[in-house]
């Protein structure tokens, strides 16, 4: 039960705040120090640029999900985005997979 909310029946509304506190403890991990995924002055853009990333790569998942798109088209626009807004320049190709794969993961 997540503290200040009654007992009760499970709604979407705590799926996704669920999914988004895995997400942002994902992005959490990769902006820490220890992850040395970051370095200095540029540490706070690129985590709210990363965050930002990982909500969206949440709402293209959800966007495959309703059959809107297809998996490998939705793969190809979070990738290509990530390309042209730097922020594979900025944090590395690994951490921009993690992310995507992260808000690919079974809620």
């Amino acid at each position: 039960m997540r503290p200040g909310r009654a007992s009760g029946a499970v709604t979407v509304e705590d799926d996704d705040a669920r999914e988004s506190d895995q997400l942002r403890g994902t992005v959490g991990f990769l902006a820490t120090p220890d992850c040395h995924v970051f370095q200095e002055a540029s540490t706070r853009r690129a985590a709210a640029q990363l965050e930002l990333f990982a909500v969206r790569c949440s709402e293209m998942v959800d966007r495959i999900a309703a059959r809107e798109i297809g998996f490998i088209d939705a793969v190809d626009m979070l990738y290509s985005a990530a390309i042209w807004s730097g922020l594979i320049d900025g944090v590395g190709d690994d951490v921009v997979q993690l992310v995507m794969a992260a808000a690919s993961q079974p809620r």
